[in-house]
């Protein structure tokens, strides 16, 4: 029983593999190549020029970003993948594809338009006998400011007739990755469960603003690249305030 349990737990890990990255270490050391990251365990495998892979926990990485992700194949339902720009986020170089890189079993196609960034957070749910300190583990920057919008993706598991939506607003069938939303502010994380309702609680009045915008602009509360534009507005209005 146990090792049926440890064989589904290993096929149950979400891997994601992209085709370029750059990465910078907590000692100032910048890698590029592709990228392999191991979403569950917090570690990440950069294939260097040379071939030599080398595998760095979250522990040791400052930020990374990456483009070339690959999108599994789902025949019949898919959704429409929606670009969303990273706020908040810099221009990152990136080598050139390396389709060679992808195991053969995995069949789909890359996205070679968008960077993704993520940086080490050290973050903890709740103090445990097993994890009584906060533990780095790697977050997806959607928006950044005085308020971030972070996630970490999780995957769907379980039958065909279980779906949700994933970060870039594409119908997630089983097998395909969630989102967990996180706000972001002075070292303090807030996991978004209700996202309307706890961002007009954070917010208070300036919420009425925030909901205006989002009208305006035809944006929902629930796709993750609508949340990070509403609250990327919400940092601007915090800008203005302070420069006025």
């Amino acid at each position: 029983m146990a090792l049926c349990s440890a064989r589904v737990y290993a096929q149950t890990q979400l891997i994601q593999h992209f085709a370029g990255s750059t990465v910078i270490t907590t000692t100032g050391d910048t890698l590029r190549g592709p990228l392999v990251l191991h979403v569950d365990k917090n570690v990440l495998m950069v294939t260097m020029p040379d071939g030599a892979i080398k595998t760095f926990p979250a522990s040791s990485i400052s930020v990374f970003a990456v483009k070339g992700n690959l999108s599994h194949y789902a025949p019949g339902r898919t959704g429409t993948q929606i670009n969303r720009p990273a706020f908040g986020g810099s221009q990152w170089g990136m080598g050139v594809a390396h389709s060679a890189f992808i195991p053969r079993h995995h069949l789909g196609k890359f996205d070679t338009t968008q960077v993704r960034i993520y940086r080490t957070y050290y973050w903890q749910k709740k103090p445990t006998a097993y994890s009584p300190r906060p533990m780095p583990m790697f977050f997806e920057e959607l928006t950044t400011g005085p308020v971030s919008l972070l996630q970490r993706e999780t995957l769907v598991l379980g039958g065909p007739g279980l779906s949700g939506t994933n970060a870039r607003g594409v119908l997630a069938l089983a097998g395909g990755t969630r989102p967990k939303l996180y706000l972001y502010t002075k070292d303090k994380f807030v996991q978004l469960v209700h996202p309307k309702s706890q961002l007009k609680k954070h917010y208070g009045q300036q919420a009425k603003q925030l909901i205006q915008y989002a009208r305006a602009n035809k944006l929902t509360f629930v796709f993750p690249h609508h949340l990070a534009q509403i609250i990327a507005y919400s940092n601007s209005l915090a800008a203005s305030a302070k420069n006025d």
